[in-house]
């Protein structure tokens, strides 16, 4: 999706880190996840300087990775209740609530309902960390 990048960095001391970044674009800080502003979503996602990105791009990941904040697996196992309920949740006959999440074992027929929602749902399926950059990243 336009504004997004999903990089996989192989670190020393890390392991595997494995990101989707979402870009700001003119028209929102939260670029193409800008349909969750306002909502109890944009709260979830971490907010990650440039910088950061930028140094573990170029082999210290510690700042990003003290920035990253809870693990995916974590992420979509503690959402509120309520938060993440299927949209086909009205006509399925085979909805149910514990299935029926945004979780890595969930159904994978579950829908948010919004394309660039789905999009960091099912980077975080994959184990990706879905970080919302701020600030201008830098490159030599």
């Amino acid at each position: 999706m336009k504004g997004t990048r999903t990089i996989d960095i192989q670190d020393s001391r890390w392991g595997l880190i494995k990101l989707l970044v979402v870009y700001p674009d003119d028209g929102s800080p939260l670029g193409a996840l800008k349909g969750i502003a306002g909502t109890p979503w944009e709260k979830l996602f971490q907010k990650v300087q440039g910088a950061s990105l930028s140094h573990a791009l170029h082999g210290w990941a510690d700042p990003l990775v003290g920035s990253l904040g809870r693990s995916p697996e974590t992420f979509l196992r503690v959402l509120p209740a309520g938060l993440g309920e299927c949209s086909l949740k009205g006509n399925c006959i085979g909805w149910n609530p514990k299935l029926c999440r945004p979780s890595k074992g969930g159904n994978p027929c579950w829908e948010a309902g919004d394309e660039a929602l789905e999009l960091a749902i099912g980077a975080l399926r994959e184990g990706r960390y879905v970080i919302i950059l701020e600030g201008a990243e830098f490159s030599l």
